[in-house]
């Protein structure tokens, strides 16, 4: 099955068994969600990022940890946080200007899934990449996030919990996020030495994290595809968990077949064992 054939919303229609086409991948899975635990002393929180994730690697999960950290000092009590890797459309747009490679969502979502498969506090939210049509805009993705916190029956007991959206020093400065205008708030997670053209200012709903290490900050998909084409394994393993590891650079049979297009972008071979 090629990535055309599972497109965002799109059902496959080869008539092979789909294992992971979009209709499988949960809008917001809240199963890792702490609603048992009690409210801080400034409320709930979940936490959102969203990007191209092209592919996912340890500095995206690495961002919403020290989000958390931010929050949790000040008295806010995060109970779960999300990937939304981006739209098929959102990226077949950037990387068409840069000249690189473009994963298909379902791609995306499954090395995404299996790299927090272990992680407490990461999941992984398939709604924005399943919307058909045009892309959805961060702001969007945190209003339909928030949409379905306030729609869960913890809710009602619990009081409401907020909807905090995580980015980058880089992506603050250039949407202008500083106000802490999205969502219920903004934590901006910057890498050493980066400028910012803000500060924070908890009154207007906007935190800084501590800076990522110098080993994550490192960390970019742009590198991350390279080191996969050219085999480099200190590289790749630095950049991501064992087990997307596994699925990015030996897939199995199925798995190949599902995401034969991926693959051949990557410069994966088909294992020998595959049949076509």
């Amino acid at each position: 099955i090629s990535a055309q054939d599972t497109r965002a919303g799109e059902p496959c229609t080869n008539g092979r068994s789909c294992l992971y086409s979009m209709q499988e991948f949960e809008p917001w899975p809240f199963q890792k969600l702490d609603l048992q635990r009690k409210p801080g002393p400034k409320g709930s929180a979940v936490l959102l990022t969203t990007g191209a994730m092209n592919p996912l690697h340890q500095g995206h999960i690495v961002m919403l940890h020290q989000a958390c950290d931010r929050l949790e000092a000040d008295g806010i009590a995060v109970l779960g946080a999300f990937l939304s890797p981006s739209h098929d459309n959102y990226i077949l747009q950037k990387t068409k200007r840069a000249r690189t490679l473009a994963l298909s969502a379902t791609f995306r979502l499954h090395v995404a899934q299996q790299a927090v498969r272990g992680d407490p506090l990461v999941s992984v939210g398939a709604w924005e990449a399943q919307q058909r049509g045009g892309w959805p805009d961060f702001p969007e993705v945190c209003a339909a996030l928030q949409l379905a916190l306030d729609s869960l029956p913890e809710t009602q007991v619990r009081g409401r919990i907020e909807c905090f959206y995580v980015c980058g020093s880089d992506h603050a400065n250039k949407c202008m996020l500083w106000n802490g205008d999205v969502g219920d708030g903004v934590v901006v997670v910057p890498r050493m030495g980066d400028r910012l053209y803000g500060s924070e200012d908890t009154s207007r709903r906007c935190y800084v994290a501590t800076p990522t290490s110098d080993n994550t900050a490192a960390l970019s998909s742009t590198r991350l595809r390279a080191a996969i084409q050219q085999r480099d394994a200190v590289s790749i393993e630095d950049a991501l968990s064992p087990a997307a590891v596994s699925i990015l650079l030996h897939p199995g049979p199925e798995e190949y077949l599902q995401f034969q297009q991926d693959y051949l972008q990557l410069g994966i071979k088909q294992p020998q064992c595959a049949n076509t």
